[in-house]
């Protein structure tokens, strides 16, 4: 689980709440929030994560980790990594987000049976 929702779970147990009331209060879809849960280093959309942060009453930053440091932002080197190949793969991630849950579930299969194939050939 990424550092977004594993922040996003710490909020959700200090105010008592659970996710179908979290996709109820901020307006994104339970499956977007599950799916975004379930997956490692998944960041959703900027959009979603405001939506989320609003619904939680939190800064955006503290929910992706982060913080403010004498006028500069910290960011550690595996945030900051992720926070690159969220950018770079961002026009991706928009379309599988359209896709309905059981079909973005197929395809995530086959990217990773692609890749075990890959793998297995560069060897």
């Amino acid at each position: 689980m990424s550092p977004f929702w594993k922040n996003v779970d710490e909020e959700i147990k200090y105010l008592n709440m659970n996710l179908k009331t979290l996709a109820k209060v901020s307006g994104v879809p339970y499956p977007t929030i599950t799916n975004g849960r379930n997956r490692e280093n998944s960041i959703p959309e900027m959009e979603t994560a405001r939506k989320i942060a609003d619904a939680l009453h939190k800064p955006l930053d503290s929910l992706l980790g982060i913080t403010k440091s004498q006028n500069s932002l910290a960011i550690s080197e595996e945030k900051s990594d992720a926070i690159h190949l969220y950018q770079k793969y961002r026009d991706i991630i928009s379309v599988m987000e359209d896709f309905p849950a059981p079909l973005r579930e197929s395809l995530r299969n086959t990217i990773m049976k692609f890749h075990s194939s890959y793998e297995i050939m560069k060897r």
